[in-house]
């Protein structure tokens, strides 16, 4: 399958709002003690907050358009399929499952410099990706990725997209009764409750791409529109549960919400139209690395904002300026892409970071004798 430019486009913007996710809810701009508070006036903090929820939503998405147009008219091997997904995604999992245990204090030194770390803690940091606030998004795509022949065969069989509605409902319906039959720890394992409908509608947009991106053009002022229309009213409900209802703004649900489920499928339409208008070479080169070492930058970008969180703190800067915020992420992405680029030169560095679609290892040079057969083809 040709790798689609538009692609790459969805998983940047989404990394970048991801990180800008984790910058709004940290230290540097909130305080946590009884309640939580923010540092500094942050009307804009809230529109911040909303225009970025699709943020984890698209990259669901995306997993499963990508997907289902790469098996669209190929055979499809069950076990190659996760095989290669253990490889690519479960291992690095497993390796910063580890690091981050070991930031949260939760891999101890014993006597004699032996590492301890109790056995269940380890499996159900595995399971669920609670090592850290961001690693859940791993089991949770995995446990997609183990039904996608389910979904591959129900885009297949039914064209017409009206069952995703259906499955919304069920979805929803679902996640309902799931709350109230079983524990916090126990639905921490069954974390793609939420995002069932994004991956299947993904599925959808691959195996009829053609048909959608044409739609999607020819209704582009409809769909700027309808993510207008969306973002005002997540905006909005914001301002009200949070100014007027009271509820601690960590409380609101954003991303497993209706109206976040479809702002995220608009704002995924948005980007496929508004890709191929990029003509600036800078802007798509950073956007098209950034969309190829996004899994890299995910796993990695926790740790460098801890970092800074550290030096924030012990410079005792209590209040960041939007600029400085906007600084730090800059910092963020840079840093934690160079670290994805660096770790997939080296031999099985993308066991660390996922592949970012180069040749694995160091570039090989050309060998003498083909040298010699480019010149005479040219003669």
């Amino acid at each position: 399958m040709t790798r689609l430019k538009e692609f790459d486009y969805i998983r940047a913007i989404s990394i970048i709002a991801v990180i800008m996710i984790h910058i709004g809810t940290s230290g540097l701009i909130v305080r946590y003690g009884n309640e939580i508070t923010l540092k500094h006036p942050m009307s804009t903090y809230y529109i911040y907050h909303q225009v970025t929820a699709f943020a984890v939503s698209a990259f669901v998405c995306i997993s499963g358009l990508v997907l289902c147009l790469r098996y669209k008219d190929k055979s499809f091997n069950y076990i190659k399929f996760i095989g290669t997904r253990i490889w690519y995604v479960i291992i690095p999992f497993a390796i910063w499952t580890l690091v981050y245990l070991k930031v949260n204090n939760l891999i101890t030194a014993e006597e004699g410099g032996k590492a301890s770390l109790p056995f269940d803690q380890l499996g159900f940091a595995l399971l669920s990706g609670g090592s850290y606030y961001h690693m859940y998004y791993i089991p949770l795509i995995f446990s997609l990725y183990l039904l996608f022949p389910l979904f591959r065969w129900f885009v297949k069989r039914f064209k017409s997209p009206w069952w995703l509605f259906l499955l919304l409902l069920i979805q929803h319906y679902a996640q309902i009764r799931l709350n109230d039959a079983l524990s916090p720890e126990a639905l921490k394992l069954f974390q793609f409750r939420y995002f069932v409908f994004l991956f299947a509608a993904g599925c959808y947009i691959g195996e009829y791409y053609d048909e959608v991106k044409a739609f999607i053009n020819k209704h582009i002022n409809a769909v700027v529109g309808l993510v207008s229309a969306v973002l005002l009213y997540k905006i909005v409900f914001f301002y009200y549960s949070v100014f007027y209802l009271k509820t601690p703004f960590k409380d609101v649900p954003q991303t497993i919400t209706f109206d976040n489920k479809i702002y995220t499928l608009l704002i995924v339409a948005l980007i496929i139209y508004i890709t191929p208008q990029v003509k600036n070479r800078v802007i798509d080169l950073i956007l098209d690395r950034l969309g190829k070492n996004s899994f890299g930058i995910y796993l990695i970008h926790p740790l460098i904002l801890k970092g800074i969180e550290d030096i924030v703190k012990q410079n005792k800067w209590f209040s960041l300026s939007s600029e400085a915020v906007l600084g730090v992420l800059i910092i963020i992405v840079t840093i934690s892409y160079a670290i994805s680029e660096l770790a997939n030169l080296i031999p099985y560095g993308y066991l660390l970071v996922g592949r970012n679609d180069r040749p694995i290892g160091p570039p090989k040079l050309p060998k003498l004798n083909d040298i010699v057969t480019i010149e005479v083809i040219k003669k």
